[in-house]
This record gives C-alpha cells, sequence and structure tokens, in this order.
C-alpha cells in the first residue's frame, strides 16, 4: 500500500470523525476572540458540564433521572432558545479588539459554557 494513500485515509478518517458541535464551535469562537487561555477555560467548563452528566449516570441517581426525564421537553426547548440566541448574539457581534480579559471575565469563562452545555439537548437525549 501506498504511504500518501494510508495517510490521506488518515486525514480524511480524522476529518470526519471530529465531533464538531454547537459546544466545540462556542469553544473554537472563544479561543479566537480572546486567545488560548479563555479557549481551555471555556473548554474547562463544557468538560465540567458533562462531567456531571456522567456522575449523574454512572451513580445511577434515579430521582434526578426522572426528574430530568419529565423535564425533557422543557429542558430542550429553552437550551435550544438560548443556543439560538447565542448563535444569533455570535452571528451579529463585531470581533474583539482588546484580548486582554478582566478577573470577573475569567471566572465567567468557565460558568458559561457548564451552564450552556447543561442545557445542551444533544446531552439530554445521549
Amino acid at each position: 500500500m501506498d504511504a500518501s494513500l494510508f495517510w490521506k485515509s488518515v486525514s480524511i478518517g480524522l476529518a470526519v470523525a471530529a465531533p464538531v458541535g454547537p459546544m466545540s464551535l462556542l469553544c473554537i469562537h472563544r479561543t479566537l476572540d480572546h486567545g488560548q487561555s479563555a479557549g481551555l477555560t471555556f473548554g474547562a467548563g463544557i468538560a465540567a458540564a458533562d462531567l456531571s452528566y456522567a456522575a449523574i449516570a454512572a451513580f445511577g441517581i434515579t430521582a434526578v433521572s426522572s426528574l430530568l426525564l419529565a423535564g425533557t421537553y422543557w429542558i430542550k426547548l429553552i437550551g435550544s432558545l438560548l443556543l439560538i440566541v447565542l448563535g444569533v448574539k455570535i452571528a451579529l457581534s463585531r470581533p474583539a479588539t482588546d484580548l486582554r480579559e478582566s478577573v470577573a471575565g475569567r471566572e465567567r469563562a468557565i460558568l458559561t459554557p457548564s451552564t450552556i452545555n447543561s442545557n445542551d439537548p444533544i446531552n439530554l437525549i445521549q
């Protein structure tokens, strides 16, 4: 087998397998606008929300699970609307010219993606 064909196949496979969803697009946007540290902080917030869902699944908290399932429609609706509003806001905003963040921005940077990812409909149905 030709080595170049192998590496082309690997690169196409990685490009197709890369999960680019709404949260990863927000993370890329935050990284491009505010720099690498803000992107890493945003990614940590996403991971924190995923960790909370994984902990619920792993420990089998049926009360929380049944509560989430009972409110699935509203959680999906609110999460979808939040993502739409955030997407429109990002689409209409100008890129940041000042890449420095304040201390309050760094504290908020980890809570924002965690909250958004907790309401992401894709996470709720998995």
